[in-house]
């Protein structure tokens, strides 16, 4: 797999089912970041005009998924081309928040 686990109230970027960085907690502040980027990029949906706002949204997204350790950039330094990028979970409902993400479930 390569891209997002999230099991066990926490979450890390995988690449090749190994490790990249550290394993984060959902913890509510996690959580509520997550939903303003779903929040957000549902509001995008429904606008016509949005490839500067989408940019945004990208640049913000890998920023969180990057962390202090470059995770991200390290997970697609290593990914073979073309990159699948999944994320996958163990539950039902990951996020107790409610928000908009789907995830494909193990």
């Amino acid at each position: 797999m390569i891209g997002i686990s999230i099991a066990d109230a926490g979450f890390e970027l995988l690449c090749n089912s190994e490790r990249i960085g550290r394993r984060r907690p959902l913890d509510e502040v996690t959580v509520k970041t997550l939903d303003g980027f779903s929040r957000y990029a549902a509001l995008l949906d429904r606008d016509d005009d949005t490839s500067e706002a989408l940019l945004t949204l990208g640049r913000d997204l890998q920023r969180f998924l990057d962390g202090d350790g470059r995770d991200l950039a390290t997970l697609i330094d290593r990914a073979k081309r073309p990159v699948h990028f999944e994320i996958a979970t163990s539950s039902e409902r990951p996020l107790s928040s409610g928000g908009g993400a789907s995830c494909r479930r193990r």
